[in-house]
C-alpha cells in the first residue's frame, strides 16, 4: 500500500513539512474520526503523519490531528473479576477501568470519581475508603459491578480514545446472580452494552449519567436524581 503525502511535524515551526516515504518507514493504518488522516509512519524513532489521497487541509488541523496522534496507544485488558453474590438483583455497567481502577484492581479508583460517594448517599451509608468497605457497601445492597469491555486501545483514561473493542461475556453474572435490572454508568458503557451485550442477553440497559469528573457539568445533586432508581430496584 502507497501513501503519496508524508508529513513530519516541525516542532519548532509547529507545522507539518513534507517528506519523501522511504524504505525505512513502517506504516500503520490509522483512521481517526472526523480527521483525514490516513495513517501514522514510524521513522526510527519519530511519527510522521500521512494523508492518503495528499488532499490539502489547513495547517492547524493538520497539526491538531498530529498532536492527537502522538498520543501513546496501548491495548488494555481488563484485569480483575465481577463483583458479584449470589444475592444481586442489580448490575451496574462501567466502559473499562482507569488508570487508576486498574492500579487498584478494583472499580472507580480516581479519587474524584463520584461513583463511591453517590452510592454512600443513595443507601444512606457512611463514604467507603477501603476496597473492602466498598465491596461490603455493594454487595450489602445487592448491586454487582463490572464493566462492558474485555479489551481495548486506548491513550489513558478518557472513554474518546477507546478503540478495537473486545466485549466482556456477562453471562457468567447472570449465571451467579438473579439479575434484574442492568444500569450503565455513562453514553459509552451503555453504547456498547447496546452494540455487543444487549441483543445477546435478551436485556434492555439504562444508561444513567456518569460519575466520571469528565461529566463535570452533572453536580452531585443531579446524579443523586437521576440514580435513584438504582436504590429503588436494588433495596426493594
Amino acid at each position: 500500500m502507497q501513501f503519496p503525502d508524508v508529513f513530519t511535524y516541525d516542532n519548532t515551526a509547529k507545522r507539518l513539512r513534507r517528506r519523501i516515504p522511504s524504505a525505512f518507514d513502517t506504516i500503520f493504518i490509522f483512521r481517526m474520526r472526523n480527521d483525514p488522516v490516513d495513517a501514522i509512519v514510524r521513522r526510527d524513532y519519530t511519527l510522521d503523519v500521512c494523508f492518503g489521497k495528499g488532499e490539502g487541509i489547513p495547517r492547524h488541523a493538520a497539526a491538531g490531528s498530529f498532536d492527537r496522534l502522538m498520543k501513546e496507544s496501548t491495548r488494555v485488558v481488563h484485569q480483575f473479576g465481577p463483583l458479584v453474590d449470589k444475592n444481586c438483583r442489580v448490575l451496574v455497567l462501567g466502559s473499562l477501568p482507569s488508570v487508576k481502577s486498574r492500579e487498584q484492581m478494583f472499580f472507580y479508583g480516581h479519587p474524584q470519581n463520584r461513583f463511591w460517594p453517590l452510592m454512600a448517599r443513595l443507601f444512606d451509608e457512611p463514604e467507603p475508603k477501603s476496597t473492602d468497605e466498598k465491596r461490603t457497601l455493594a454487595l450489602s445492597h445487592h448491586v454487582a459491578l463490572w464493566d462492558v469491555i474485555a479489551s481495548c486501545e486506548i491513550s489513558g483514561s478518557a472513554d474518546s480514545e477507546i478503540r478495537a473493542v473486545i466485549p466482556n461475556d456477562l453471562s457468567p453474572i447472570f449465571e451467579a446472580a438473579p439479575i434484574e435490572r442492568v444500569f450503565c454508568n455513562g453514553k459509552t458503557s451503555g453504547a456498547y452494552f447496546a452494540r455487543f451485550q444487549g441483543k445477546t442477553l435478551g436485556i434492555e440497559a439504562v444508561t444513567l449519567p456518569s460519575t466520571s469528573p469528565a461529566n463535570a457539568s452533572w453536580s452531585m445533586e443531579r446524579l443523586l436524581e437521576a440514580w435513584r432508581i438504582v436504590a429503588l430496584c436494588a433495596d426493594k
